[in-house]
This record gives C-alpha cells, structure tokens and sequence, in this order.
C-alpha cells in the first residue's frame, strides 16, 4: 500500500513536471514564430533598402557622366 501511494505520488509529480515542460515549449514555439516574423520584416526591409541605394546609385553616375 505504502509503495502505491509513493508509485501514485512520483507519477503526478511527473505530470505536473510534464505540463510545465509543453507549457515551456509552447512560449519558445510562439517567441520563435515572433522572431521568425520579425527576421522577414528585416529581410525585406534590407531588401527594399539595398534596391533605394541601387537606384540612388545609378542616379549620381548618371549625374557624374553628365557633368563630364
């Protein structure tokens, strides 16, 4: 009887400790989806970026050659 009792007891400590496992998993899943978002916006920001600086540049050599 003793020994279920203590079978019982280490089996809802496991479960309790299992919950707060998924529940851990379940905050790092959502953060990395957060992250995941947030590492497109720069990605496409840096994008949109590199296409102004391109276009800028090919206005100045434009200008340059101009001034030639």
């Amino acid at each position: 009887k003793e020994f279920e009792s203590e079978v019982l007891k280490l089996q809802q400590h496991a479960m309790i400790e299992n919950q707060a496992g998924q529940v851990e998993i379940d905050k790092l899943q959502h953060l990395l989806q957060m992250k995941d978002r947030e590492m497109n916006r720069v990605k496409k920001l840096a994008k949109n970026m590199l296409g102004e600086r391109t276009a800028l540049d090919s206005s100045f050599l434009n200008a340059l050659h101009q001034v030639k």
